[in-house]
Formats: structure tokens, sequence, C-alpha cells
């Protein structure tokens, strides 16, 4: 069991990892040249619900909530870069980074709490 609770805690790092990266690279390449005070603040909102997501896990002690929220989180992050960067369907699609931050808050990690909950026994420290 130790070896499991190891491989979750490592699993969640990395998701955790991979959607702060993705947004340090949004924030400091893709939403301006030049960094500013506006980048900070998109960086620390849009890192918010990994933090929700971890904060999740660690109260509730199952990994699986944090993982599956996190994971959800990434997904969702993902797909609104596509949307925003690659395709963007009109002069307003950036504007999809200032409000996915919330609707990852609201809907995407309680939703990836509750699956996660119901698809683990509670974790030991």
């Amino acid at each position: 069991m130790p070896e499991r609770t190891a491989s979750l805690r490592f699993t969640l790092s990395a998701i955790l990892c991979c959607g702060v990266a993705l947004h340090a690279y949004i924030a400091l390449f893709e939403a301006a040249k030049v960094a500013t005070l506006f980048n900070v603040g998109l960086f620390g909102w849009s890192c918010l619900p990994y933090a929700a997501a971890l904060t999740l896990a660690l109260l509730t002690r199952r990994l699986w909530v944090g993982i599956v929220g996190a994971a959800l989180v990434l997904f969702v992050d993902a797909w609104t870069y596509y949307a925003v960067f690659v395709r963007p369907k009109g002069s307003t699609a950036a504007l999809a980074l200032l409000w996915m931050p919330f609707w990852n808050l609201i809907i995407v990690v309680p939703l990836g709490a509750a699956m996660g909950w119901l698809l683990s026994p509670i974790q030991s420290r």
C-alpha cells in the first residue's frame, strides 16, 4: 500500500506541475511578449483551481479527489489553450483565459472531486 500511495502522490504532483507549467507558458510567452503585473495576476488566477484540487486532496486524505479534479482542470485548460491560441473563433476568444479559472473552481473541481471520492478508499498519510 505505501508504494501505491507514493505512486498516487507522484501522479498528483505530475498533473499539478503540468497545469502550472501550461499557465506559466501562457502568462510568459502567449498572453503578452512583455512581463506585466496583469500576467502575474493571470498566472495566479489560472493556478487557483489546481490549488483547490490539492487542498481538497489533503483535507479529505483521498488522493484520487485531487488527481481526478486536477486532471479534469488540466483537460479543460488544454482545450481552452487550443480554443484561444490555436483555433480562435473570434476576437473575444481570449476572454476564456479570464473566465475558465472561475468555471474550473465552481464546476470542474467539485465534479472531479466527487468522481475521485467515489473512486478511492481513504488514504493514510
